[in-house]
């Protein structure tokens, strides 16, 4: 992978963390049936990386990246401290939930409808990824013209809801601290996004 391809996954994984609202992003492009790039970027994905052997983290195992890419699915965590019964023994929670996490959500990367990797996002709260949340990061291998357009709808319509509140609670991770920067953070995740369609020899 060249140095450019790179940078633009760190791109990708920085700019979610802004664009959702989280602590930590974790990108894994795949290689048969491991993974031929890793990227880590906040606590919960650096605990999980120092904490889970990588052969654990097979495509087509029991755990969260190896499932999006193997089922080419989404896969939905609202709140670690619940987990559902079947996903209990998956090896990358515990740590998540060790440094903070307790919202998580995984995304498949796509080139040509075929899962090539996976985006995961972890929040340090009990915040739920809505829908609109979800269908976003789903579409985010898909024609580069909706993404923008769902992207920066996305971005228009937390600017509003933000405007609207006579009184917001102002934090580190509220969405009228991040308003001021979210259009950016969304133009930089489309342009960011295009590495999905690069070739694999890039």
């Amino acid at each position: 992978m060249s140095g450019d391809a790179e940078r633009s996954l760190y791109q990708i994984a920085e700019t979610s963390v802004h664009l959702f609202g989280a602590t930590s992003a974790t990108i894994q492009i795949a290689e048969g049936d491991g993974w031929d790039r890793i990227i880590r970027v906040g606590e919960s994905s650096k605990r999980i990386g120092a904490a889970v052997p990588e052969a654990q983290l097979r495509i087509g195992g029991r755990n969260m990246p190896g499932t999006i890419v193997a089922e080419n699915r989404q896969v939905h965590v609202p709140d670690l401290d619940n987990v559902d019964p079947s996903i209990s023994d998956w090896p990358g929670l515990p740590p998540a939930r060790a440094a903070g996490t307790r919202s998580m959500s995984g995304s498949p990367l796509r080139r040509e409808g075929k899962a090539i990797g996976a985006l995961i996002i972890y929040r340090d709260r009990l915040a739920p990824f809505t829908d609109e949340e979800l269908a976003l990061q789903q579409s985010f291998a898909g024609p580069g013209r909706d993404r923008v357009s769902r992207t920066r709808g996305y971005s228009t319509r937390r600017r509003k809801r933000s405007s609207s509140r006579r009184l917001p609670r102002i934090s580190s991770g509220s969405s009228a601290t991040r308003s001021p920067t979210l259009s950016r953070c969304s133009t930089r995740f489309c342009a960011a996004s295009n590495i999905c369609s690069m070739p694999r020899s890039a």
